[in-house]
């Protein structure tokens, strides 16, 4: 029969997985299993509580290749007996942890996590599990909230653990936690109540790892000055867990009027990311990077606080984790690969009449008669005067200095302040092609029409010319005169 201490535990466990959803009715769960007091307690609390939650439970455990073989071998024969005691499929496995290290340029911890969870996630598919249960436990929670505090994290920091989470890479069951409502001091109380004597690892001792430093050095101080400071760290979590909640349902809906999703990246629109609150655009910004670096290095608050700046700024480039680059321009800002530069377009004689190619770009031109009236056929298609226009005549990119007199704007204006004006990101400026004629620019095309080279009524000739841009090329916007 179990004791007062026992059910007073597993019954605080079921109300939290209960209330807070940690795990579902029902669910088929993967409990990862060290041996230590933490996930021995799990193991035992799911076991008592799988009939009313309808669970089905499998136990899994990971060897880092980081103890003495011995010391991994009694570990496992512990798990393995506790397993089959509780009538629990245990399954094993291992990874060189140093080697991947050594590899990914990764801290031990970090490389022993990554292997873990591929581990633990590959066991999920075989057994068809939704969920990992892990044995987080409020202490475990108070350390992590200090931790991020340390390294200087920001609100999703300070939220730290949550009851339950997506996948920490990619795609993968949910991780929950259910002894979120337990300190450490009641899971190695639990397990000695129930007349067991987990495994320790040596490891936990040693103060080179920070988290241990918190564990042993900082909890202990901090202790003295409120002996409850275990649960006001689990409150400030949940304070922040809550805002977090609220900035994540704000960038959800600004994701869907402000993010254009590409294959090589994501354009936001710079300007309604820049009537967002700051904490909600940074997250639009993490969101693009995570769409294309799933599992990978997330933004740290300096990433995506600099890239803002640069927002604000209207120009700038930014490299980011995983060779990806934010770069801004006038109307977006961009987070995806690199976009090289293409080479200006060769100074290529048009036909006229006929059918000239040059960078991707199509032209179109024939000899008509001055219409009285030209149509508009948008920014693509020009009537020009064939006669004012002499010959040879050029499909080119700008030139340093080049100058036209835009058709409706009194006086001269330099292409690049047109360019400019026009909203045309930087690495585009010199795809832009530039009708040239002996006396200089008579179109900036898709922009303006030099009033030299316009129709007048004493036209006798007019040329007609239409640009069929390359595929998916994003047109500028014309401006309006000035």
């Amino acid at each position: 029969m179990a004791s007062s201490l026992l059910r007073r535990i597993e019954s605080r466990v079921l109300r939290f997985v209960q209330e807070e959803g940690a795990i579902l009715p029902g669910e088929r769960v993967l409990v990862a299993i060290s041996g230590g007091p933490d996930s021995t307690a799990l193991l035992l609390i799911l076991s008592q509580l799988r009939q009313v939650l309808g669970l089905t439970l499998w136990a899994a455990y990971f060897d880092h290749r980081l103890r003495p073989p011995q010391d991994v071998a009694d570990d496992i024969a512990y798990c393995r007996n506790l397993c089959h005691s509780l009538a629990v499929p245990l399954a094993t496995g291992e990874g060189d942890v140093r080697a991947h290290a050594r590899a990914h340029r990764l801290s031990l911890e970090e490389a022993a996590r990554q292997l873990r969870y591929r581990f633990l996630n590959e066991e999920t598919i075989r057994v068809g599990a939704g969920a990992v249960a892990v044995g987080h436990t409020r202490t475990d929670q108070a350390e992590t909230v200090l931790l991020h505090l340390v390294r200087g994290a920001g609100i999703d920091g300070l939220a730290a653990m949550r009851p339950r989470s997506q996948w920490p890479f990619g795609e993968g069951p949910a991780l929950a936690r259910p002894l979120l409502a337990l300190s450490r001091e009641d899971t190695e109380a639990y397990c000695r109540e129930a007349g067991l004597s987990p495994r320790r690892d040596p490891t936990n001792q040693q103060l080179a790892p920070l988290r241990n430093r918190i564990r042993h050095r900082v909890l202990p101080v901090l202790r003295q000055l409120n002996p409850r400071v275990e649960e006001a760290l689990c409150r400030v979590a949940r304070a922040a867990a809550q805002v977090v909640d609220l900035l994540d349902a704000e960038a959800e809906a600004a994701w869907g009027r402000l993010a254009h999703v590409r294959p090589e990246g994501v354009a936001l629109d710079r300007e309604g990311l820049l009537a967002l609150s700051p904490a909600v655009a940074g997250r639009l910004l993490v969101r693009a990077h995570r769409l294309l670096l799933p599992g990978g290095q997330g933004l740290s608050s300096y990433h995506w606080q600099t890239g803002l700046a640069l927002a604000r700024r209207g120009k700038g480039r930014l490299n980011l984790p995983g060779r990806l680059l934010l770069e801004v321009g006038p109307q977006e800002v961009w987070v995806g690969r690199p976009t090289p530069t293409p080479p200006p377009l060769p100074e290529t004689p048009l036909h006229v009449p006929g059918v000239t190619e040059v960078g991707g770009w199509r032209f179109q031109s024939a000899i008509v008669a001055p219409p009285p009236h030209p149509p508009v056929g948008g920014p693509l298609e020009a009537y020009l005067d064939l006669d004012a226009l002499g010959s040879p005549l050029v499909i080119t990119s700008r030139r340093p200095g080049d100058r036209i007199r835009p058709l409706g704007l009194k006086g001269e204006k330099k292409v690049q302040d047109l360019l400019v004006d026009a909203k045309v990101p930087t690495f585009l400026r010199d795809v832009i092609p530039i009708l040239r004629c002996p006396w200089g620019i008579a179109w900036v095309v898709g922009l303006r029409l030099d009033e030299r080279a316009a129709l007048t009524p004493r036209s006798r000739r007019a040329l007609h010319l239409r640009a069929e841009p390359p595929p998916e090329f994003p047109l500028p916007t014309r401006p309006s005169p000035k």
